[in-house]
């Protein structure tokens, strides 16, 4: 069990995608697909709240391709009250092995999805 918020879940998305990539042994690669799965449903979750928020605050440009945010100091406010809420992930952590290549930036944004050994 994973316990994190959903803007970790924003920053840990784009370094499991990365990790995705990465020709690893089957057990890590089905653990990172796990996770990956997880993140998706809870993106997905928020995106029409993320939405409604932008509705709310702001108005979709001509070309239809983005939101142009009138009240960004109250769309901030809510769209940060929403990052901050508490999530639960029904998976385990991951265990960072020699095989992961990772930056320093990708290792912070994953803190609360792996799991680092004692002697690392």
């Amino acid at each position: 069990m994973i316990k994190t918020t959903i803007d970790n879940i924003y920053k840990a998305n784009t370094a499991t995608q990365k990790l995705a990539e990465q020709a690893l042994p089957v057990k890590v690669s089905y653990g990172i697909a796990k996770i990956m799965s997880a993140v998706n449903a809870e993106l997905e979750a928020v995106e029409p709240q993320r939405v409604k928020l932008c509705e709310k605050y702001g108005k979709l440009s001509e070309d239809g391709q983005k939101y142009i945010i009138h009240n960004p100091v109250d769309f901030d406010r809510e769209f940060n009250e929403l990052l901050s809420l508490p999530v639960e992930l029904n998976v385990n952590k991951l265990k960072l092995t020699d095989d992961m290549k990772l930056s320093a930036q990708d290792i912070l944004d994953l803190e609360d999805f792996i799991e680092v050994s004692e002697d690392d």
